[in-house]
């Protein structure tokens, strides 16, 4: 294990999460609070997953009274029937005891209404709504099943975090990182000059609840496992609050090794109940990345964000076209695109040349939610995206398979491309930079195979071959598309 403590520069900015706007339930203990507004059901879910809560489940007329009384508009809560048409549950598991929809809902005759929102059209009544494409966007209310912080906030007077990770006071702040990358630890405060010290160890941060567990007499929460041997930056064994002078301060950590590492820094503050004023403790996983195959559980229609962070570590950001991206989307209809997804099942040739950086295998209206398989493979040198053997809709045996590699050397390749003879409607294939003015326009890929194929003069050239019905045209599997020079694009 090779642990290294660098200091790298100085920060002047301290950032300190908003106030989390909780309102707290008496009747149950629970605190509630909206997300940001424009959030798709995906976004509400794994916010609320952040801070250790789920999207609200109401269970009686009480509760709902309460919702009704301190929060209006349209917002996400967590009933739906995406598991089984016309059994709604809710996120927490909670049984459905209770219901109070706007009039002639849930409308089980239309198609994928399966995410449930307070609509504000029939006050303080429910209404279900299709968000698998994630074109709805809406706050989500969030419950939490906790209305006293399990964990100690920033302050003005002393904040730390781990490369901008962030505690709501019910989840960890927790950064993970790859093997021998680096974790900025940033120290900042208006406390300048004041004696200060942080420790740490290697181990996992613990919860403590105001009231019980590791707290201070001015109500402050410890969340270091005060049972783990701590060592102290300035103190080694013990915080040094004498000789130590704050200065805000960013430190570099990195591990060549797996671990878990923990802490929590201190700063001397006389306007403090206790004397002294704790940061938020910080949880830093390193993790060696997973060789291991991903497969994406895509619904029809949809998109699936993947970071090529962990535990993809294998594997840095994608280079395309010049770009460097540490996310995709895996898109159900046969493309993988980047800054967004695309839900599209109908190609035409001006969005694929104007709408987003993207690359098609077979871009038509797949149904991965119906058959095949689709996942991601990371490897030492590139990342594969594959599509195995994944029908048309409604056209169960027509069988499409291709292959996206996005290798590290910015080339982006279209292999194994084996489209169904049957292909029954509209498809594109192709790569394209998203913006209008480069496309060279369509191109026969099959009657190019074997053959190089220099596409225009710059590297941002866009190429494609668009079909408008029928059998996909075959004759070729790969196609390397070396975007980061403009190089000569081979099919074969």
């Amino acid at each position: 294990m090779r642990l290294i403590l660098l200091v790298l520069a100085l920060s002047l900015v301290a950032v300190v999460p908003a106030g989390l706007g909780q309102v707290v339930n008496p009747t149950n203990g629970h605190a509630y609070l909206l997300t940001a507004p424009g959030q798709n059901l995906l976004q509400a879910r794994f916010a609320a997953a952040q801070l250790g809560g789920t999207l609200v489940a109401i269970n009686d007329a009480a509760e709902d009274a309460f919702l009704q009384a301190n929060f209006t508009g349209d917002y996400w809560i967590g009933l739906s029937d995406e598991l089984s048409e016309g059994n709604f549950v809710w996120d927490t598991g909670d049984p459905l005891s209770y219901t109070n929809w706007c009039p002639g809902e849930p409308a089980s005759a239309a198609p994928n209404q399966d995410y449930v929102f307070m609509d504000s059209l029939c006050p303080g009544q429910w209404n279900d709504t299709n968000a698998t494409n994630n074109n709805v966007l809406l706050p989500g209310l969030i419950e939490l099943p906790y209305s006293t912080p399990l964990y100690q906030l920033n302050s003005l007077e002393l904040s730390m975090d781990i490369s901008g990770s962030f505690t709501s006071g019910y989840a960890p702040a927790a950064a993970t990182k790859c093997t021998n990358s680096v974790a900025n630890v940033n120290f900042a405060g208006g406390l300048v000059g004041n004696p200060w010290d942080m420790g740490y160890y290697f181990g996992a941060l613990v919860p403590g609840v105001i009231g019980s567990g590791t707290v201070t007499g001015g109500n402050q929460v410890v969340n270091l496992d005060l049972t783990q041997a701590i060592t102290f930056l300035n103190g080694v064994t013990a915080p040094n609050l004498a000789t130590s002078s704050f200065a805000p301060t960013s430190l570099a950590f990195a591990s060549g090794t797996a671990l878990t590492a923990s802490g929590q820094a201190l700063i001397g503050n006389p306007g403090s109940a206790d004397g002294f004023t704790l940061s938020q403790a910080n949880q830093l996983d390193i993790v060696p990345g997973s060789a291991s195959t991903q497969v994406l559980n895509l619904p029809d229609d949809g998109s699936i964000m993947v970071n090529t962070g962990p535990p993809l570590c294998g594997f840095g950001g994608i280079s395309f076209y010049g770009t460097t991206y540490f996310d995709f989307f895996v898109n159900s209809n046969g493309s993988v695109s980047f800054s967004t997804g695309s839900p599209d099942f109908t190609p035409t040739v001006m969005e694929f040349e104007a709408e987003m950086p993207r690359v098609a295998g077979v871009w038509s209206d797949l149904a991965p939610n119906s058959g095949g398989t689709v996942q991601v493979v990371p490897n030492a040198n590139d990342i594969t995206v594959q599509f195995i053997n994944v029908p048309e809709w409604g056209q169960s045996g027509t069988l499409n398979s291709f292959d996206f590699v996005f290798d590290d050397t910015g080339g982006t390749t279209i292999a194994n491309y084996t489209p169904s003879p049957q292909h029954a409607t509209s498809s594109l294939t192709g790569i394209s930079n998203g913006a209008a003015g480069t496309a060279t326009g369509s191109i026969s890929f099959s009657t190019l195979a074997g053959a190089g194929l220099q596409v225009g003069t710059a590297a941002s050239d866009s190429v494609h071959e668009a079909n408008p019905g029928g059998a996909v045209p075959a004759g070729w599997t790969n196609a390397n598309f070396p975007t980061s020079d403009g190089s000569v694009y081979l099919i074969n």
